[in-house]
């Protein structure tokens, strides 16, 4: 599943800011939870967060920056 998303990654241009969450995202996700539900329930914040310009306030809120 990481390896497929960053694969996906690779081929997109997308923002630091969205990297930093994604791979946030990854780690949370394969350490912890080890589930798929927390992954999409990350990647719909992200793109919430960054539709919505709140990218920063979801990065502290997780607490990457």
């Amino acid at each position: 599943m990481r390896n497929i998303l960053k694969a996906q990654l690779n081929n997109q241009a997308i923002t630091s800011g969205q990297q930093k969450l994604l791979a946030a995202g990854l780690k949370v996700a394969g350490g912890i939870f080890k589930g798929g539900v927390v992954l999409v329930i990350f990647m719909l914040l992200v793109l919430v967060g960054h539709y919505t310009g709140f990218e920063q306030g979801i990065l502290v809120l997780i607490g990457v920056e």
